[in-house]
């Protein structure tokens, strides 16, 4: 937590791999993903399908092995009628969801996420809610030198 402006997003981002530091070096040992609503690998006009795609291959997953992960993407997030549908018309709370399940299936070691949860993506059905709640474990240590 910090004030805004104060470097948390660059932070994550550093720490995914997106920005490369201006000095010094950063080294991780861990696959890594930013979660975050509307930022990392959706787009607003494609389907929902076409964002778990995306977002899987831009995170390093090949084509055959995000096909197989949608019917688990769909059935976690409860968007099964939806996912031919442009993301454009999901509420905030879909698109959360699309996001989150596209990112943990692809078994990240560290999950990263940046102002990530809504009061809309906490309403998951109660199998969904104990899989987040272990994720919640994260804990960083960081050691600025």
């Amino acid at each position: 937590m910090g004030a805004n402006g104060s470097g948390k997003t660059t932070l994550l981002k550093l720490i995914a791999g997106i920005y490369a530091p201006t000095s010094g070096v950063f080294e991780k040992k861990a696959k890594s993903v930013v979660c975050s609503t509307g930022v990392f690998g959706l787009e607003p006009d494609a389907t929902g399908y076409e964002n778990i795609i995306l977002s899987n291959i831009i995170r390093g997953a090949d084509y055959k092995t995000t096909q197989d992960m949608i019917p688990n993407i769909s059935e976690f997030t409860g968007l099964n009628d939806f996912l031919d549908l442009p993301l454009r018309i999901y509420s905030q709370g879909m698109q959360a969801r699309l996001a989150f399940s596209s990112a943990v299936a692809t078994n990240p070691n560290i999950l990263l996420m940046d102002e990530f949860f809504s009061q809309e993506i906490l309403n998951f059905k109660k199998s969904q809610k104990k899989f987040l709640k272990s994720w919640m474990l994260l804990y960083f240590n960081f050691c600025i030198t």
